[in-house]
């Protein structure tokens, strides 16, 4: 699969924020998670890691990551996010086992966004932005 990229267009600049082919691969799945206990699940859900508190977030779709936070002055803010996707299994704080799981699924936009950004691109005059938010079910 080649490089693929978001593209915003401003006026007559274009500018494209690359996809590594390593994100795209890993955006294909779907992923849940069992805490020691056996049972799948899909997020999110509270661990220690790193001396502090988080959760496991499985959302948006093609996503799996540590959320760790910590309490300041204003309330609870997030200070760190971990990449769980490329891990299959880790042991937080206090001995507990994570097992990070994967579902193949599929993912259109790497075929479908190079042709509908060149549709576009004559008709839009000012901006264009394409985000991608997640996956439709």
């Amino acid at each position: 699969m080649g490089m693929s990229a978001f593209i915003v267009r401003d006026g007559d600049e274009e500018h494209r924020t690359p996809i590594s082919d390593r994100d795209i691969d890993l955006l294909q799945f779907d992923y849940s998670f069992s805490l020691g206990d056996g049972w799948s699940h899909r997020g999110p859900e509270s661990i220690l890691l790193r001396g502090r508190g988080g959760q496991i977030v499985t959302s948006p779709h093609g996503y799996c990551y540590a959320q760790i936070s910590e309490s300041g002055p204003k309330g609870t803010r997030v200070v760190e996010l971990v990449d769980l996707r490329a891990v299959s299994d880790f042991v937080a704080d206090g001995g507990l086992a994570v097992t990070v799981q994967r579902k193949p699924a599929k993912v259109n936009w790497p075929e479908v966004l190079p042709p509908l950004v060149e549709f576009l691109r004559p008709r839009v005059k000012k901006r264009l932005v394409v985000e991608h938010v997640d996956r439709v079910r």
